[in-house]
């Protein structure tokens, strides 16, 4: 009886523990989320604050033909 509750209650810290490493996943996960998404809209203002230059460099270039 006493081995059968040691085993209980080595099961029962060791899914306490799988619950912890889950639930900071799962917190990481999202954040993560977050910063893709910061990421993502970054590259979008950067990509035509490209596409705004390219554009200005090719008209100073027309403009001084």
């Amino acid at each position: 009886m006493k081995g059968l509750k040691g085993t209980l209650s080595d099961k029962s810290n060791e899914l306490d523990n799988m619950q912890k490493v889950a639930y900071q996943q799962s917190s990481d996960l999202a954040a993560l989320r977050k910063q893709l998404e910061g990421l993502t809209d970054e590259n979008k203002q950067l990509m035509e604050q490209t596409e705004t230059s390219v554009s200005h460099s090719i008209s100073a270039e027309n403009e001084l033909e």
